[in-house]
């Protein structure tokens, strides 16, 4: 799956290239994507739930199916720091007795700490997503 950008304008704006990239992340469903995609797709939805609610909103907006694969993709991306602080909550869900909701699981001075090392991290998501798509442009637009 690929967004189409026209040549002629990207030369005037190539900021398109980029929000052909977000588009195609934040409107496309996790399974219609390449393995490639996923992986983006996935810090992406991270980065935006944290910095709208933080983690709690995160997990309650995307759940906990994925959170492994999250993990993988955030060192994949580069962003080392992120990965850890969603790879504490992940053992703290571990940890939690079987079918608890994160809620529950999770307590609320975690949370915080969390959101508040998230902002501290470096580099950022959007540092990290622009140097994924310059590396894998092929993969999200294709030029006509």
């Amino acid at each position: 799956m690929k967004r189409v950008v026209e040549r002629q304008r990207l030369k005037q704006e190539p900021h398109l290239v980029w929000n052909a990239f977000v588009d195609l992340l934040a409107m496309e469903e996790y399974d219609d994507l390449s393995s490639v995609q996923r992986k983006a797709h996935l810090v992406f939805w991270y980065d935006s739930e944290v910095q709208n609610g933080g983690h709690g909103q995160y997990l309650e907006n995307r759940g906990v199916n994925r959170l492994a694969e999250t993990v993988a993709a955030l060192r994949d991306l580069g962003l080392t720091c992120q990965a850890l602080l969603l790879s504490r909550a992940v053992e703290a869900l571990a940890d939690a007795e079987p079918g608890a909701d994160w809620a529950d699981a999770l307590d609320d001075s975690l949370i915080d700490e969390l959101d508040a090392a998230f902002h501290r991290c470096t580099p950022t998501v959007t540092e990290a997503l622009e140097q994924h798509l310059a590396r894998h442009a092929d993969e999200y637009v294709e030029e006509q």
